[in-house]
């Protein structure tokens, strides 16, 4: 299956998001280095916002089924719950929101 640029380009951003979203240990909080942290919470919130429906959409992906596949309100609930991770309320509410669409309840 042969990938074109802008595709391609939409994949590896996505990936790449996914992979900076991941980027765990046993004991997260303790083991990153700050600049890590930083991008894990920034990719976790990103994946789950508007400018990433863009990118999923460009690719031709369901944006809500990609991040239940990749597991991503698992980590948005984890860094919600930390509460040695001090989050703005911008992407608190990023979070929030994208959790809410994830695990709708009623």
């Amino acid at each position: 299956m042969e990938i074109r640029g802008e595709r391609a380009l939409g994949l590896a951003v996505i990936n790449q998001a996914t992979k900076e979203m991941r980027d765990i240990s046993p004991s997260f909080t303790q083991q990153l280095s700050r600049a890590k942290l930083k991008l894990r919470i920034e990719a976790t919130a990103w994946l789950s916002s508007t400018q990433a429906t863009i990118w999923f959409e460009g690719c031709d992906l369901d944006q809500g089924y990609a991040l239940g596949r990749m597991d991503w309100a698992t980590h948005a609930r984890e860094l919600l719950e930390d509460e040695s991770i001090s989050l703005d309320p911008q992407t608190t509410r990023v979070l929030e929101l994208g959790l809410d669409a994830a695990e709708p309840t009623g």
